[in-house]
């Protein structure tokens, strides 16, 4: 067999042999950050998937206790908003602004029933009743009283007002 006369010099030798061994070299470099890169990514994944997990347990516990809760809500409703209504407001030529702030004055008067159970204020709604009749509401200087005409209990306690008025 024939060998060029190129690689009988030691110099090419050498420089063949440093090929060789930097190509091992640099494979074994390109080898160790790749399993390193891949043993970092499988930390990663792993801890992805119990932090999936943790979070699709509490995401199942959260939905079960909100379904209790609205059992439970089903079972006992409460007031959640009040609106008041006017029924003589026209008639009296009241202007918006004094409609609101009547209707702010009795909302404030009331508000407290806000979060109570409906069946706790159909059995005080006399309660309720007297205690807007009862007050004299004063707003740019005319007194007010209120007639309570209808009162709808619900998840909205409703009220429709006469205004009566006393200069």
């Amino acid at each position: 067999m024939y060998v060029p006369p190129q690689l009988k010099k030691i110099h090419w030798q050498h420089a063949f042999i440093g090929v060789v061994f930097g190509g091992i070299i640099a494979y074994g470099i390109v080898m160790f950050m790749y399993g390193t890169m891949y043993e970092d990514l499988m930390e990663e994944n792993l801890r992805l998937k119990a932090q999936i997990t943790d979070l699709n347990a509490k995401n199942k516990s959260l939905k079960q206790d909100q379904e209790d809760k609205e059992e439970e809500n089903k079972q006992h409703l409460e007031v959640q908003t009040i609106s008041v209504k006017f029924s003589n407001s026209q008639q009296l030529r009241l202007d918006r602004l004094t409609t609101y702030q009547l209707e702010e004055l009795v909302k404030a008067e009331i508000d407290h029933l806000i979060g109570h159970n409906l069946e706790t204020v159909g059995e005080n709604a006399n309660l309720v009743v007297s205690t807007i009749e009862n007050k004299t509401y004063h707003v740019d200087d005319v007194d007010y009283f209120f007639e309570v005409d209808r009162i709808i209990l619900s998840q909205k306690l409703s009220l429709l007002l006469k205004i009566k008025m006393h200069q």
